[in-house]
């Protein structure tokens, strides 16, 4: 799987907001702190799967 660090950034930024608005909505926290997770560990997850997809 010869992808890019962009498309696993996108596709782990995708998934760290959908896990923030579902979170948000089962615990009923506020989103902007959920969001900052989901972004901060989509980015996280898409390095490391870029990482050892090469």
């Amino acid at each position: 799987m010869g992808r890019s660090l962009g498309s696993w950034l996108v596709v782990g930024v995708f998934f760290g907001v959908a896990f923030a608005f579902m979170a948000e909505w089962a615990f009923g926290r506020e989103p902007t702190t959920w969001l900052g997770y989901g972004l901060a560990g989509g980015v996280l997850v898409g390095a490391l799967f870029y990482r050892s997809s090469r």
